[in-house]
């Protein structure tokens, strides 16, 4: 088992994903970034310690996916944490 835990960040949107995923880095931590919540739960190891980030604004079908498996059980010990970010300065909400 590695030493330290990784964030896992689960994102569709590859420019928040990758910001996600620099921001995190810059601190220190090990980031493991994921384009689909398909290829996070095809990857993801158990015996890494760990949090998810989940992208909420993600198409329902694949985010849905990640939260079944961690009510199922089969991803319940690593701690969960939604996310949503918005571009103001190009005007999007």
């Amino acid at each position: 088992m590695d030493k330290y835990p990784v964030v896992f960040v689960v994102d569709d949107d590859p420019t928040a994903r990758e910001s996600v995923t620099a921001v995190l880095a810059t601190h220190g931590m090990a980031v493991g970034p994921y384009a689909s919540a398909e290829e996070f739960l095809q990857s993801f190891d158990r015996t890494r310690d760990g949090c998810l980030i989940v992208d909420v604004r993600m198409a329902e079908a694949r985010r849905s996916s990640v939260l079944k498996k961690m009510q199922a059980g089969s991803l319940a010990e690593l701690v969960r944490m939604d996310m949503e970010l918005h571009d103001h300065q190009n005007g999007h909400p």
